[in-house]
Parts: structure tokens; sequence; C-alpha cells
């Protein structure tokens, strides 16, 4: 199996694992912001999405760590029509436009399609079938916590945003690289950490457990 080559200190690996972890919980947690915000028809609705926009970059900085430049602007162009399409679901549930939302969450989840392609054609250590699951997942989770919201339905609203968040910190990935870091300078060590979609497999690219 062809891995990508790892940075060359163990703190650096450390450090880049981090910064998707970041990046991952800012996702979700601006995203729940920008929720709040629409439901409520709030003013800061524009300036909270502008801020949830800033979030493609945040995790395509920490993937050109390790993938070509090129690529990871693809990933976050796709990550970006996730968050706008995202957006304008909401505000088609909340006003009530039902064929619009469906044709959104129709154009939601084929976005969930090219993003889990992209994971299998940058490599091999993801599994692209695993990648779509999570995604689906993850609109799933997040679907159910903007009907709660609309709703009204505070605590399910709630409950259902710990689970969002929950997946972004537990969802973790069998690690595909069994190899050492530094050829036989540090032995394997299995799940050093377990986080978001991306950290998860992430970590299996940059610690190749």
């Amino acid at each position: 199996m062809n891995c990508p080559q790892p940075v060359h200190k163990i703190s650096e690996q450390i450090s880049l694992i981090n910064r998707m972890r970041l990046a991952w919980s800012q996702h979700v947690y601006w995203t729940r912001m920008l929720l709040i915000s629409l439901a409520a028809k709030a003013p800061d609705a524009q300036d909270t999405a502008a801020r949830l926009l800033q979030n493609p970059a945040d995790m395509g900085a920490v993937f050109k760590e390790v993938f070509p430049r090129e690529s990871v602007a693809e990933f976050e162009d796709l990550l970006t029509d996730h968050l706008q399409i995202g957006g304008a679901l909401i505000v088609a549930l909340r006003d009530g436009k039902k064929e619009e939302a469906a044709a959104l969450d129709k154009k939601w989840h084929e976005n969930a399609d090219q993003l889990a392609d992209w994971f299998g054609m940058v490599s091999p250590n993801y599994d692209r079938g695993a990648v779509q699951k999570m995604f689906y997942d993850h609109l799933d989770l997040t679907s159910k916590e903007v009907a709660a919201r609309l709703a009204g339905k505070y605590p399910d609203d709630i409950a259902a945003f710990n689970t969002v968040e929950k997946e972004a910190m537990n969802m973790a990935e069998v690690n595909k690289c069994h190899s050492n870091v530094i050829g036989a300078e540090m032995q394997p060590i299995k799940r050093l950490v377990s986080f978001g979609i991306f950290a998860s497999t992430f970590n299996s690219i940059v610690i190749r457990l």
C-alpha cells in the first residue's frame, strides 16, 4: 500500500492531527450557530455564515501538509458546497418550501457522494464506501438537529447536537497504514487518537499506523 510520506517529527504529526480536530469541531459548532441564527432570522446570520465558510480553508490547510495543493483545492470547493447547500436547506425548511427543500436535500447527498469520491481518489488509505456512510450519517444527524430546532423542540435540538458533537469527536476509522512512522525509530501505535470524520482517517495518513 502506498502511503503518503509523513512529516518528519512526531510533534509535527500530533500538531496536524490536533489542527484537524479543531477544524472539525469548528465545523459543527459554527454550523450550529448558523442554524440558530437562521431559525430566528437573526441579523447576525450573514456574518455567522461568513465565519462558517472559513472552515473549508482551515481543513484544507491541514490536508495541504500531506496531499497536492491542487487536489485539496477541489476538497475545499466541495466542502464549501456542503455548507452552502446546508444553509439553503435550513432556510427552505424554515419557510415551508417543501419541494425546494427536497431538491436541496438530494443535492446535499450528491455532494456527500462527491466528497467520498475525493477521499477515495486522494489516497488508497480511505475506504470510499466507509467515508460515504460517515458523510450520510453526518447529514442525517444534522437534519435531525435542524428539524428539532425549527420545530421549537429545544431539548430535542440540544440532544441532537450532542450526538452531532460526539460523532465529530469519536467517529474513528480502522487505520490502514501499519508501517512505522519513521523507519525503525517508532513502533506502531494502534489508534493513537480517535475523532471526527476527517481527523480519524487523517490519523491513518500522518501517523501511518
